[in-house]
């Protein structure tokens, strides 16, 4: 089963809102499943692909740190106090 289909199901069992739900990685394959599931897609550079590539999926977001995570999250409606 594909990363893509585990994550189907698990959104599904336990009745996720796919809009709200994030996917954060450093491949263009975790851009394309949070499209194909409707999700946010959040990409950070400095892993296995250049950031060119990163770019080219069109995640909704490009990261360079962790430490930009917590404002997109925050705009999304997480987190408001933190």
């Amino acid at each position: 089963m594909s990363k893509g289909e585990r994550l189907r199901r698990y959104i599904q069992e336990n009745d996720l809102k796919p809009s709200a739900t994030f996917i954060i990685g450093d491949m263009p394959v975790e851009t394309n499943i949070a499209r194909d599931l409707g999700l946010i897609s959040v990409s950070i550079t400095g892993g296995f692909v250049s950031d060119s590539r990163l770019q080219a999926a069109e995640p909704d977001y490009i990261i360079r740190s962790h430490h930009e995570l917590l404002p997109i999250l925050q705009r999304h409606g997480f987190f408001r106090d933190a």
